[in-house]
């Protein structure tokens, strides 16, 4: 996991390699319902090992409380005008 992250930032060319490497290996769809459990189980067992320096630093560091005091108005209930607006902009994938 560090070494994909830090290849992100110092190489994005191996690190996008990387994946198309992964992906030639791993063609086989057929894995069994254990298989598939234990690595999404290994996967969120090891997210306490993950450290994003820049995202805790930045939290650390941030007033997160200063938002309401900047835009009172995200505190505002979302009206139907604005939900149409937001669904006619949209791009329409079924032409």
């Amino acid at each position: 996991m560090y070494e994909i992250e830090n290849l992100k930032k110092s190489n994005p060319k191996q690190f996008w390699q990387y994946f198309k490497a992964n992906k030639r290996q791993n063609q086989s769809n057929d894995i069994s319902l254990d298989q598939f459990k234990t690595f999404f189980s290994n996967i969120s067992n090891n997210t306490e090992d993950c450290n994003n320096n820049e995202a805790e630093t930045f939290c650390e560091k941030h007033d997160f409380n200063c938002l309401n005091d900047k835009s009172p108005e995200l505190d505002n209930p979302i009206t139907i005008d604005e939900i149409q607006i937001a669904i006619k902009s949209l791009k329409s994938f079924w032409k």
